[in-house]
Parts: structure tokens; C-alpha cells; sequence
């Protein structure tokens, strides 16, 4: 017997007759099909905001729930979503660091570029066999908020200082929440 099963779990149901066509024979099979490769999202440990144009460390923890396992420095990889193929981080691929046994988790540690420009930007990544297919779950995604890094412009007057007399300082901030001063001698 020869079949073409999709992923999931089939009955089989048999049955034999003998050649006077009295008397049977049947059973039942259960066959589970899975996929070859498929993954699971795990973890991820990401900040929720950011400065931009900063470096940041990130991992995603994925689940191997496939037959296949996923090889070192191989076609699989970790890929960026949301939309898919984005380099919004500086990259848009993970490579497999180590061999990944089926039912096993692999940590992906990496390291992100936030946009140079603020706003909210989406995280979000998906196993994939390069040039083959996606698979699995993405990972949840997180609406990461990149603001632009504080400036502090200082003006003193007089432009030449003389010991012993006053002087005035004068400065202005952007992006900051806070700005404070200490005078030492």
C-alpha cells in the first residue's frame, strides 16, 4: 500500500476477505505524519526601547518540532518578519550556531542596530531553510520603541574667563527627561 498523507494524525482502516467472500479480517492503524522541518517559538529576550543608531544584545529561543534536525552554519536559519526579510535591525538573517536535535531549543544571541530614526518598530523573527521554505511559529511580536539620543548644547559667556570674575553658562537640551549641573574647582 502506497499513500500520500498530509501532516497530522490518519486512520487507517484494513480489512481482508477471503476468496469465497465469507469471513473477514480488519484493523485499525493509526499513522502521525509530522512535519519534516517545523519549529516552535519558545522565549526572547528583547528591550522594549532603545536608543537610535545604539547596539543592542537580543536572543530568541526556538523549539525544533520537526524531524529534521536543524545542522550548524547550514540553509537553516533564523529570519526576520513583520515584514518578512526586513533589515530594520541592521540584519535579517541568524545563522544555526550548533546542531539542533529534534524537540531540542536553540538560542539565537545576537546582537541589533536600532534604527537611526525614533519611532515604534516591530520585532519579530521565524525559522526558515534558506532558498527552501519558512516553517514553524514566529516569534510574538514586540513593539519596540527607539527614541533618538538626548543633545546638550552649553554657551558661556564671557567667551574668555578671568580668574576671579563671574561668568555665565546657558545650555539647552533636546530628547532629555532631566539635565543637571555640578561645579567643581
Amino acid at each position: 500500500m502506497s499513500a500520500n498523507f498530509g501532516v497530522g494524525v490518519h486512520q487507517i482502516y484494513l480489512r481482508a476477505t477471503g476468496s469465497s467472500g465469507i469471513g473477514s479480517n480488519s484493523s485499525t492503524y493509526t499513522v502521525t505524519v509530522n512535519q519534516a522541518n517545523d519549529a516552535s517559538f519558545a522565549s526572547q529576550v528583547v528591550p522594549a526601547t532603545m536608543v537610535a543608531g545604539q547596539t543592542y544584545p537580543v536572543a530568541v529561543t526556538m523549539t525544533n518540532t520537526g524531524v529534521n534536525s536543524w545542522a550548524a552554519g547550514s540553509t537553516y536559519k533564523l529570519g526576520s518578519q513583520n515584514a518578512q526579510d526586513n533589515t530594520i535591525w541592521g540584519l535579517n538573517r541568524v545563522v544555526v550556531n550548533s546542531q539542533v536535535a529534534p524537540n531540542a531549543n536553540h538560542v539565537f544571541s545576537f546582537n541589533v542596530t536600532a534604527p537611526a530614526t525614533a519611532g515604534t518598530y516591530n520585532f519579530q523573527w521565524r525559522m526558515m531553510k534558506e532558498g527552501a521554505e519558512w516553517f514553524g511559529d514566529a516569534s510574538t511580536n514586540l513593539a519596540v520603541k527607539v527614541a533618538l539620543p538626548p543633545t546638550l548644547t552649553v554657551q558661556r559667556t564671557p567667551a574668555t574667563m578671568v580668574a576671579g570674575e563671574g561668568f555665565g553658562l546657558v545650555w539647552a537640551s533636546t530628547n532629555a527627561t532631566s539635565v543637571k549641573r555640578k561645579c567643581t574647582s
